[in-house]
């Protein structure tokens, strides 16, 4: 989920507007970084609210009115896909790979360490994993290979991986992201996609559908990711009318598989077009904002950190509700001093040592 890469991912890093170098003084690309601290927030309170409850009945009852915020992670992918690739078209091979992988693993590696100890030495039904499968999730293709995530949170990394992998690859390789063929790009890839996520379906039993059904994990989420390439198109200057059909084949082809998910990625979609062409959100405040830039380590820390103190409390006698927002404030503290401790000073001597000045503004 990811800034200058998301997770949505969407996701999470420097500031939008640091990342293009545009100024701040728009609000727009800003007002996207407020919409990653709603996403997250939403993220966060869904797991609390409700998911906590229905995987462990003891705390409490979930609490309905909280499950759309499941959606927030596709509220994720549609910023993650404008902003990866937002941020192509500055890049080279090189530069790309190295920025997603400062971005992304140092942090991730610290968080999933962090939850593993913890849920290693207090317990989590159900959540303990293996120190095998420990490791092989800080490759962060376990989704791939079929070993079960530290936190299930982390699902939605397999999903930006496989967009990052595929991306690169249509913009690096080829011309089809760039002029005339940009538009019928996304309409194939969308229609591509969905054909190579259903696959899995018609294949008989077996080792072929495991492979092809883990592998399939890197398509299902494609058409979020596209959708918001094509509203970066559509507002970067793009004047072509088809590209305005992209973002609603999109929000077709999720519906087709849950008319619940389509109404959902089509309101994703509107939110990401309103922070952009919209008034700035400047009036949310500056709580949404700090959500925003601590959104990456939040929601690598948050799920099973927060079911443990959850039913820790409740335990103790405290009322679900009273348990999941305590849980809350504690997340966030962590997160935001993983963010100001750990991620931001790792990311800087990554970038500095990695990445210098010049490669990082190169133009294409």
């Amino acid at each position: 989920m990811g800034q200058n890469g998301l997770p949505l991912t969407t996701k999470l890093g420097l500031t939008l507007s640091e990342l293009t170098g545009r100024p701040s003084s728009s609000g727009r690309l800003e007002s996207l970084d407020a919409l990653r601290g709603i996403a997250a927030l939403a993220v966060v309170v869904y797991h609390f609210g409700y998911r906590v409850a229905e995987i462990y009945p003891e705390v409490g009852e979930p609490v309905e009115a909280l499950i759309g915020g499941q959606f927030g992670v596709h509220l994720f992918f549609v910023i993650s896909g404008l902003v990866i690739f937002l941020s192509l078209q500055r890049a080279t091979p090189r530069t790309f790979l190295i920025s997603r992988f400062i971005r992304l693993y140092p942090t991730y590696w610290v968080c999933a360490a962090v939850t593993f100890a913890a849920v290693a030495f207090i317990g989590l039904p159900g959540r303990e994993v293996t120190a095998t499968e420990g490791a092989v999730n800080l490759t962060m293709l376990q989704g791939y290979l079929g070993v079960p995530h530290i936190d299930g949170a982390y699902w939605t990394l397999t999903a930006e991986l496989g967009f990052y992998a595929q991306v690169a690859l249509l913009f690096f390789s080829t011309r089809l992201l760039r002029g005339t063929l940009f538009t019928v790009t996304l309409y194939a890839w969308i229609a591509l996609a969905t054909v190579a996520s259903q696959i899995p379906k018609y294949l008989p039993d077996g080792a072929v559908r495991e492979i092809a059904s883990q592998a399939a994990l890197g398509f299902v989420w494609i058409p979020l990711f596209v959708a918001g390439m094509a509203i970066y198109g559509l507002w970067s200057g793009g004047r072509n009318i088809p590209l305005i059909g992209v973002p609603l084949a999109a929000t077709a082809v999720m519906a087709l598989r849950d008319p619940m998910l389509g109404v959902a990625v089509f309101v994703c979609g509107l939110l990401v077009v309103v922070a952009l062409w919209g008034p700035p959100l400047r009036r949310l405040g500056k709580p949404f904002f700090f959500l925003g830039g601590i959104s990456y380590p939040l929601y690598l820390i948050h799920q099973n950190l927060g079911f443990i103190v959850i039913r820790w409390l409740t335990g103790l006698g405290m009322s679900h509700l009273l348990a999941a927002c305590v849980a809350l404030i504690a997340v966030i503290a962590i997160a935001a001093v993983l963010t100001y401790l750990v991620d931001r000073p790792m990311r800087r001597a990554l970038r500095l040592r990695l990445l210098p000045q010049r490669e990082m503004v190169r133009p294409r």
